[in-house]
């Protein structure tokens, strides 16, 4: 199951999380994109977005590696 998908309505595309709560819409896809990756990065947990463009595909939005001190 993913924790968030991303699809076109119209001329804009909306991102939502696994709850169906709407994170956004943006004018582009590279946008929303952008964000989800802003969403996992706060979270700092690895994510599963599904991504309708045409057919639905799930892709895995990790969070960069934390550094060690």
């Amino acid at each position: 199951m993913a924790d968030m998908a991303l699809f076109p309505i119209g001329a804009r595309w909306v991102l939502l999380d696994e709850r169906s709560t709407e994170l956004g819409e943006f004018e582009s896809k590279p946008q929303a994109l952008a964000a989800a990756d802003d969403y996992v990065r706060r979270g700092g947990e690895p994510r599963y977005l599904m991504i309708q463009d045409g057919d639905w595909r799930e892709t895995l939005i990790e969070p960069p590696a934390r550094r060690l001190s």
